[in-house]
């Protein structure tokens, strides 16, 4: 004859879990409190003195219980029972419990409640990390878009604009250690900021790299998910054209100048230049009513690379801006650009339209 043990789940477990997002980081005491009478007796004995009292079935209940349902560790396991996390993982074996991976893959992506979660993405179980983002997180993701560049465990932004250095840095700083590194016009390091023309900032936070880009390429859900926010939108596309927007003279325009910006176009490696200047065309009209022109650049276009010519490869995009909309342009983004030169021409735009 058995000795049935209730371990039937109380309201608390789930609550908790919401609390810490994952088991197996959940502090065995937590679970101690849970189940006090079902571990004093499992407590100190062998899986096989329990199994013969309490019977396979619900031995098989119990372990199932706290491995799959709760999601504990084995080590976890092996510390409340005071027994090796191998016995653990040779009894789940042994009753046929499904093992999960040694180590859940990390994956990170934006949502309205931060939290950790256990989810299947595209077939594979992963542990995600959902991040709430705030207005200097959209600014640095952006800005990496446009004049960046991500592994699967840093990312890097490049800039020559010594204000934006300081700024951006700042930012990156919430999120963990920033690193500078420094070039002259001629692509050799030097030492200080005073003598560099580029500067590079490198975070090595890997959950806010995966959420700009992946193995795919370009994280087009993270950009579609600031651009779903007017405010954030603002930020998102301002931060864009700091790094790679252009405010250029043109005296032919009423005002004087042109709002564009210009993206290499390399669907091999995931970045799609029509899709991301489409998604920031379709946001400005949304929020802003502000029309745009997506078209083709030639390609062999000579540029300056540490004073060396470069030919242009690549295929690339250009947005423009409609002139008649240019005015609505730097009342709604234009005064949120920081690039100082590029905010000095939205000036220049704002007193002109004040005559």
């Amino acid at each position: 004859m058995h000795t049935w043990i209730s371990i039937r789940p109380i309201p608390l477990c789930s609550q908790i879990l919401t609390n810490y997002y994952y088991a197996s980081e959940v502090e065995e005491s937590t679970f101690t409190t849970l189940m006090p009478k079902e571990l004093k007796f499992m407590k100190g004995k062998t899986f096989e003195e329990i199994r013969r009292v309490i019977g396979t079935e619900r031995l098989r209940e119990i372990l199932n219980y706290l491995y799959s349902e709760l999601g504990m560790s084995t080590i976890i396991i092996a510390r409340l029972l005071n027994v090796s996390s191998y016995t653990v993982g040779y009894w789940l074996r042994r009753l046929s419990i499904p093992i999960r991976p040694h180590k859940l893959k990390e994956y990170s992506r934006l949502g309205y409640e931060e939290k950790w979660k256990v989810e299947v993405i595209n077939g594979q179980t992963v542990k995600t990390h959902v991040i709430v983002p705030n207005i200097d997180l959209v600014r640095i993701i952006f800005f990496a878009i446009g004049d960046g560049s991500v592994t699967q465990y840093c990312l890097q932004l490049f800039s020559s604009e010594k204000t934006l250095i300081s700024i951006y840095q700042r930012r990156m700083g919430k999120y963990g250690a920033v690193y500078k590194d420094f070039w002259d016009k001629e692509g050799r390091k030097v030492e200080y900021l005073a003598e560099a023309y580029l500067c590079r900032l490198t975070l090595n936070n890997s959950e806010i790299a995966r959420l700009i880009a992946d193995h795919n390429g370009l994280r087009f859900d993270t950009i579609a998910f600031c651009l779903a926010n007017k405010e954030l939108a603002r930020h998102g596309i301002a931060s864009l054209w700091d790094a790679d927007g252009s405010i250029p003279e043109d005296r032919t325009k009423k005002l004087g100048y042109r709002a564009e910006i210009t993206q290499t176009h390399i669907p091999e490696i995931g970045k799609d230049a029509i899709r991301l200047l489409t998604y920031i065309g379709t946001a400005l009209k949304h929020y802003r009513n502000i029309q745009t022109r997506l078209r083709s650049f030639k390609k062999g276009k000579i540029s300056q690379h540490y004073k060396k010519p470069i030919k242009q490869e690549r295929k690339r995009y250009i947005l423009h801006i409609k002139q008649k909309d240019l005015p609505k342009f730097a009342k709604e983004i234009g005064k949120y650009l920081e690039h100082p030169e590029k905010r000095r021409r939205i000036q220049e735009i704002l007193k002109t339209l004040s005559k």
